[in-house]
């Protein structure tokens, strides 16, 4: 337009009102073309009218309405050269850029300020500048300053630009990283980052370095959001999933306590003291972890209310008793029930891992609200499926079946207070022994003597008394509780009870067996007497 149409219309003779309104609107219309053109390559071009470039500097200073013209020219320089110097405070608060991010833009910062730089020194650009200084224009000494800040500013870029490419390596080693690699690469980006602060003119500032941090912070948060696969997770594979959230949180724990430590170092061999934000440079990385544990609760929903395990869902378990068909039931209610809330959760997916989005906090209250009300369910089919016990071994087996859900709160209090109910049976048994060892009945069998049988009878008892108690003992997995220390002080004295019953029986018979004997053998020797007599 400039080299065709332009020309044409500033070389023909127009009146001059229409003249110099249609040109006012032409450089405006001009100027932003030309702008936003530019803009799409991430270039700065300064448009420069080719009107009066023939004219004399001093002829054309005393064209009012050129001069006007020429003016807004110079505005949109130093609109422009205002937005490429505060475009650095517009990228320190981006919230999820990384540290090529960084390097990209200082690169690219570089080569803006220099073509900038290279346009103020161009013929067009001089010539529209003392037109205006000999017209007295007041927008001259303005842009002349920010021409000034612009050469500094170049300065600046080529400066950050050289220290920055220091981390360029690294940071592409750790763009591409696996999640457990990732803290290994960490000490040494944070090496190279404290070389800049203390060797950079520039990129030495508080806000500047915990900016870079905050973007390695960035960095890490996507390698692990890309490891993590959220569709396969709600699709059942809870095993896996499980293992890749909890490496996750492993390697943003790691980058804490490796700033930590490296924060301490400096403290303790720099003279330049460390006031970086922390909480700025973590805020991310903390409602990641968040985010990490929601989702680890989504598993463990999974595999509690839905029987997932790496896609399958495991069989139904078996149930002894009148009530087994009630608790199937109730237990394939509590599966729907847990499938709808999952369903949707499942439809807000895609904003789990992101910090930036709040959409997933209300899908995932709602989902806790669901889960809350599945726990209740699940307390009361335990309980109904508990009254059908009568027996410790009955009681353990069923506990065994629900002992995968002590993970929550409400269901380890359950399975607690059934655990101490169990041991209340145990207690029950014992006593019962014990007053059939106190009782005066003769438990004898008919092919035992009455010694023999009292104490078989008595090892029965602590045989059948001791195989409980190894039940109690091998179930490692029921929730510890003050009664079996109580139930073990029992059962130790139970069994002394009974071994020293055995053994008193045992010397009763010996003492007897020794009466009988002297008496037979002094009734033989009487035989033996009148026989020869």
């Amino acid at each position: 337009m400039m080299g065709i149409y332009a020309p044409m219309f500033f070389e023909y003779r127009w009146p001059n009102i229409i003249k110099n309104d249609f040109s006012l609107h032409l450089h405006r219309f001009l100027a932003s073309l030309t702008d936003t053109r530019w803009k799409l390559q991430n270039k700065t071009v300064l448009y420069v009218t080719k009107e009066g470039m023939k004219i004399p500097e001093a002829e054309a200073a005393k064209n009012k309405e050129l001069v006007k013209r020429l003016e807004i020219s110079v505005i949109h320089w130093a609109r422009q050269i205002k937005d490429v110097l505060a475009i650095q405070d517009a990228l320190e608060v981006a919230e999820n850029s990384g540290p090529l991010d960084e390097i990209k833009f200082w690169r690219n910062r570089c080569a803006d300020m220099s073509g900038i730089t290279e346009q103020l020194e161009q013929e067009g650009v001089k010539h529209i500048t003392r037109v205006l200084e000999l017209a007295k224009s007041s927008y001259v000494a303005p842009f002349v300053k920010l021409s000034g800040q612009i050469k500094v500013g170049t300065q600046q870029a080529e400066s950050n630009l050289k220290f920055m490419n220091l981390l360029e390596e690294p940071c592409m080693k750790l763009a591409n990283a696996k999640v457990s690699e990732i803290p290994s690469m960490l000490p040494e980006i944070l090496k190279l980052i404290r070389i800049i602060w203390v060797n950079s003119d520039f990129y030495n500032t508080r806000e500047k370095l915990t900016a870079i941090l905050k973007k390695l912070s960035n960095e890490i948060i996507r390698r692990c959001c890309a490891e993590i696969d959220l569709d396969k997770i709600f699709d059942g594979y809870v095993q896996s999933g499980r293992k890749t959230l909890l490496n996750c949180i492993d390697c943003c724990e790691q980058w804490k306590n490796i700033y930590e430590e490296s924060a301490k170092l400096h403290h303790k061999f720099s003279s330049v003291p460390w006031v970086l934000d922390h909480d700025a440079i973590f805020a991310q990385v903390d409602a990641f972890i968040k985010r990490c544990w929601d989702m680890l609760e989504v598993c463990g929903a999974q595999s509690h209310f839905a029987r997932q395990e790496e896609g399958n869902v495991g069989e139904m378990p078996q149930f002894a008793g009148h009530k087994w068909n009630e608790i199937i039931r109730d237990l394939n209610d509590i599966k729907t029930q847990f499938e709808k809330c999952h369903r949707l959760l499942r439809a807000h997916r895609k904003y789990a891992l992101d910090v930036m989005q709040s959409f997933w906090h209300e899908a995932y209250r709602r989902f806790q609200a669901g889960i809350r009300d599945l726990e209740v369910m699940m307390q009361n089919a335990i309980i109904t499926a508990f009254k059908t016990v009568t027996t410790v071994q009955g009681g353990v087996e069923l506990l065994e079946v629900f002992v995968h859900l002590s993970s929550r709160e409400v269901i380890y209090n359950i399975l607690a207070k059934l655990t101490t109910e169990l041991c209340r049976l145990f207690t029950e048994e014992m006593n019962a022994v014990k007053r059939d060892m106190a009782s005066k009945d003769d438990y004898r069998s008919p092919s035992f003597p009455k010694y023999a049988g009292s104490a078989h009878f008595a090892r029965m008892m602590k045989n059948r008394v001791q195989k409980t108690m190894n039940i109690l003992e091998r179930s490692y997995f029921l929730p510890k509780t003050g009664i079996k220390d109580d139930v073990r002080t029992q059962f130790k004295a139970l069994m002394l009870a009974i071994d020293e019953y055995i053994q008193k029986t045992y010397a009763e018979w010996k003492a007897l067996s020794i009466k009988v004997g002297l008496f037979l053998y002094t009734y033989y020797l009487l035989l033996l007497r009148l026989h020869w007599l």
